[in-house]
């Protein structure tokens, strides 16, 4: 979740919770407000019924409320003292020249008149009360969704601006790659914390460009100095066995070692490799036909798989493309064909299946499963395989890990290798 949503997420959770409680205490008081205006305006009628009931005492045969909004009925003198003190109480029930039974507050008090005890009850409507009471509760409710609507264009256009350097800033380090050696662009705030922000990432940038640079600086010049004795070692080596001098036991050593630097070279070659693939060195990306590069790598291999007597099967479901550097590319695909040949028997096959997302290859074998916990390790290799340098597959991870795609390894009478482009 983004921060301006999350932060809406706390304000609206917020805000609900301080307008619910404000507005349960405000609606409580509110209606105790309105209920004790109705309340007094109760106890004006009864005073005014009994001053009316002294002047005209034929009103103390009004035994109901079919005439008026008040009524007088006769009491005990027990029931008077009941009713000595003001009782108010919430009664439904119809109103002159209204038959549906409506909501009323009603006042019951007992009076003394000529020696005798009578019941005075007048009666007010609170319907109008009631709508505005339940008018007040939608009020409150759309202030609460309209309070939600202005936080939320706050949020989207106030504090998207305030938050602007930190997206800026953002944006900046996810696009920022080491082989291309770019800064971050000028972003102007006013904001202390984002200038700390925008300090440290600098800060942070040339301390991780230096370590880079040092580190590739230093593979290439080992890489560089390793190579230099190697060849003069194999080429004195060459030259000792031209000169015919050397007895056969001799020439076989000097043959051995010859091989071993050649595994050497090809490690040297190998490590370099790894390392400029795990510093990300390889920037030229570009769209490139997998079903073309793999025709070219098989007619490249052509003698070596001929001389295993290794037959090779193609199959295209469809055309597949990949983006990544074209040299990386064609390590990957060259590395797994090499490892199915390499590790083949005479006369076996090797099959092949490129769809638009997968590239699948599968090779017979002498050997059975391989672990796959140790198989795409580097100089993980073999027993049996003696010139290998166990690179190969850790390569074919190193690339695959580079671009996001995914590899797996599977046995079933074949060893298959599956690349999802």
């Amino acid at each position: 979740m983004k921060l301006l949503n999350r932060s809406l997420q706390y304000l609206s959770v917020t805000i609900l919770v301080v307008v619910g409680i404000w507005s349960v205490i405000f609606y409580l008081d509110f209606r105790d407000e309105v209920y004790d205006i109705v309340d007094d305006s109760l106890e004006d009628q009864l005073e005014l019924l009994n001053a009316r009931v002294r002047e005209n005492p034929s009103l103390l045969e009004t035994t109901t409320f079919e005439n008026g909004v008040f009524s007088i009925s006769p009491i005990t003198e027990q029931e008077a003292l009941v009713y000595q003190e003001e009782v108010f109480s919430d009664e439904l029930m119809p109103l002159p020249y209204d038959n549906d039974l409506e909501q009323v507050r009603m006042l019951s008090e007992a009076y003394l008149v000529d020696g005798k005890y009578y019941k005075y009850q007048v009666i007010s409507s609170t319907v109008e009360e009631d709508d505005l009471i339940e008018s007040l509760f939608w009020f409150i409710v759309w202030l609460y969704m309209a309070l939600i609507l202005t936080i939320i264009v706050v949020n989207n256009w106030v504090l998207r601006g305030l938050w602007s350097p930190f997206y800026q800033i953002l944006t900046e380090l996810k696009q920022f790659r080491l082989e291309k050696k770019t800064n971050l662009a000028n972003v102007s705030s006013r904001t202390r914390e984002f200038q700390e922000l925008k300090k440290v990432a600098e800060e942070l940038i040339e301390r991780t460009t230096q370590t880079f640079i040092n580190q590739k600086q230093f593979t290439e010049n080992a890489s560089h100095e390793l190579q230099t004795p190697i060849a003069i070692i194999r080429s004195k080596l060459e030259l000792l066995i031209e000169k015919g001098t050397l007895a056969d036991e001799d020439a076989k050593t000097v043959g051995e070692v010859l091989d071993i630097t050649s595994r050497l070279t090809q490690l040297n070659k190998s490590l370099l490799l790894l390392s400029r693939i795990d510093n990300k060195q390889f920037a030229e990306d570009k769209y490139t036909s997998v079903n073309e590069m793999v025709h070219q790598i098989v007619h490249e291999l052509d003698e070596i798989s001929s001389y295993k007597n290794i037959s090779i099967n193609i199959t295209e479901n469809s055309s597949a493309t990949m983006y990544a550097d074209p040299y990386l590319a064609k390590i990957l695909f060259q590395n797994l064909l090499v490892n199915a040949i390499h590790h083949n028997k005479k006369g076996g096959k090797v099959d092949i299946e490129i769809s638009e997302k997968e590239f699948k290859i599968c090779n017979t074998s002498n050997t059975k499963a391989l672990d796959e916990k140790q198989l795409f390790k580097r100089f993980s290799k073999n027993r049996e395989t003696k010139n290998s340098t166990g690179l190969g597959l850790a390569i074919v991870h190193a690339i695959c890990n580079l671009y996001e795609f995914d590899i797996e390894y599977s046995y079933n009478e074949l060893h298959c290798f599956q690349v999802f482009l």
